[in-house]
């Protein structure tokens, strides 16, 4: 054999080698990239998923706990009413006007509690077309509702509860599930429930929204297992990734099912392209391409990530901000009162809250501050607003809504958040302010001198359950004023770490000017004090103007 056919071969098998080993480093390469794209992937539609669903969650939450706060409010007064049966409904149908998705409100009393009614008595509010209601009797043999779970469960337990779902065949004929609660005489002793039919047609509209990737779709089911919310046209495969979260307070849980192939489909039809470039291709220009393709991948998906996460905040923002009166002044056709209000949240969301309406010619108002900031500050910030409108719209008492508020935070408080929380009711006839404070800071009255509000602090709300809030009251004479804010105002810091503080706070509210003039000369003096220095927590301010002249 010639030398020169030797080192032929030698060279052939030595660049045989070459491409063997290329092709298995490449084959290797190929592998460890679609792994760890594949855990990207996987991380994608997890924060995707857990997004949607915490969007989702808080919808249903909110309006659970609208409905379990409107619950135990009108428990209270059914309770003042035992004594008219028949005119039960009457009270029921406030609960009623405020809550489109409640098809039934009924009272269901023990076994002859009225004497006159016999074995039973369950009086039936039932809604009908065009939004009227209709008064029902509907204890029976056919109806015998004393041995119903929804009955039971609240007269053994003494605490609210919801139900599986079911069809309402003798009411307003479609699924439903019951909250109820049970309701007590002037003696303590439980006499029947007080309880509330919600269609679920609300959470089937919320479950459809909840759609991260085209063919995923949602499911809320109920404690023992049953499908309460489900969309029907729904893609039924075997591969599935499925995501669960609890919804508190109501013993349900929903899910997010995402098919493997939505999440994966791009990344097999990149698995095809580089095996073609394997056979046809170069190999050094394929790693090369590889490598390139392989980093251009990341960075797109670290910025749809970046972009997804500050699209998603400032959505949040949006919701959150949504949710507070934004219209100054908020009661043009008065003359008795002027206002004005602002929040800056220190991060996209932040975690505090005022609120104010007009019930009865009483002005309600409230400012809070949450513990903590960002995302879970504005998700209880936002628990606490809905528990604030839904508690006080059937109580005038600030004592009583704090404490139904404090409740019902802190059974729900698994994340040991608390709530710095100020309610007002200011009569707008007479000047006459009752309040509350739980935990905040002092407000400052405006009269010829500028001082404090004198308040007992009390703790903050969520803190622990049946805590006592003592109220106070005060009157408020023409030209007064009151300043609410949160320690976001007091504690604003300048690149000197030195505070704003009270005494700065104090100096900026001197002088006369409206409301809106005035918040905008105490944010102007906090701008020129903080200066270049980083915003350190949310900034909220509140600031009423009593122009009710009573001696005319």
């Amino acid at each position: 054999m010639k030398f020169s056919t030797l080192y032929s071969k030698l060279t052939a098998t030595r660049g045989l080698l070459i491409i063997v080993v290329a092709l298995a480093a490449l084959e290797a390469t190929s592998f460890l990239q679609f792994h760890f794209a594949k855990k990207a992937l996987d991380k994608e539609a997890d924060d995707r998923a857990r997004s949607e669903m915490k969007i989702a969650r808080l919808d249903i939450e909110k309006m659970t706990l609208s409905v379990q706060g409107g619950c135990f409010s009108m428990a209270w007064l059914l309770e003042d009413k035992l004594d008219k049966p028949d005119e039960l409904y009457k009270t029921m149908q406030r609960l009623m006007d405020v809550n489109p998705v409640i098809m039934n409100s009924f009272a269901c009393f023990k076994p002859y509690y009225y004497k006159e009614k016999g074995l039973w008595f369950e009086q039936v509010l039932s809604r009908r077309e065009g939004n009227t209601f209709e008064v029902l009797n509907l204890g029976s043999d056919d109806h015998d509702y004393l041995k119903t779970d929804w009955f039971q469960t609240p007269i053994e337990t003494g605490e609210g509860f919801w139900s599986e779902p079911y069809f309402d065949k003798d009411g307003v004929k479609v699924m439903v599930v019951t909250y109820s609660i049970p309701l007590k005489d002037t003696e303590g002793n439980t006499v029947g429930i007080f309880g509330v039919d919600v269609s679920l047609e609300w959470l089937t509209d919320i479950v459809m929204d909840i759609q991260p990737y085209e063919h995923s779709y949602g499911t809320i089911t109920s404690a023992a297992g049953q499908m309460i919310a489900c969309p029907s046209d729904t893609t039924r495969v075997s591969d599935v990734l499925r995501y669960n979260s609890p919804l508190e307070g109501t013993g349900w849980k929903m899910s997010l099912v995402i098919p493997e192939d939505d999440i994966y489909s791009s990344i097999r039809r990149i698995e095809f392209v580089v095996i073609m470039l394997q056979l046809f291709g170069i190999i050094f220009i394929i790693l090369i391409l590889w490598a390139s393709i392989a980093n251009q991948k990341k960075m797109q998906i670290i910025t749809e990530n970046k972009n997804r996460i500050e699209n998603e905040l400032h959505i949040g923002r949006g919701i959150q901000m949504s949710m507070i009166p934004k219209t100054f002044p908020p009661f043009p056709e008065r003359h008795d009162i002027d206002m004005s209000a602002s929040i800056v949240p220190a991060k996209e969301v932040g975690g505090d809250l005022y609120d104010f309406y007009i019930r009865d010619e009483k002005l309600y108002f409230c400012i809070g501050d949450v513990s903590g900031k960002g995302v879970p500050a504005s998700l209880v910030m936002a628990v606490t607003r809905s528990l604030f409108r839904t508690v006080s719209v059937h109580e005038n008492s600030p004592q009583r809504i704090v404490t139904t508020m404090n409740n019902s935070m802190a059974d729900m408080n698994e994340s040991n958040m608390f709530v710095t929380f100020f309610i007002g009711i200011l009569d707008l006839k007479n000047g006459h302010l009752r309040y509350c404070n739980a935990g905040h800071n002092a407000p400052f009255v405006l009269t010829d001198t500028i001082s404090k509000l004198p308040v007992v602090p009390n703790l903050p709300l969520g803190v622990m359950p049946d805590m006592t809030f003592q109220e106070q009251e005060t009157d408020l004479n023409y030209d007064d004023a009151l300043f609410l804010y949160t320690d976001g105002l007091t504690e604003a810091e300048n690149a000197n770490h030195e505070l704003f503080g009270e005494e700065r706070a104090e100096a900026a509210l001197h002088g006369r000017m409206s409301a809106q003039g005035k918040l905008e000369s105490i944010e102007k003096a906090v701008a020129d004090f903080v200066g270049d220095a980083p915003q350190s927590d949310d900034l909220t301010m509140l600031f009423i103007h009593y122009l009710n002249d009573k001696s005319v």
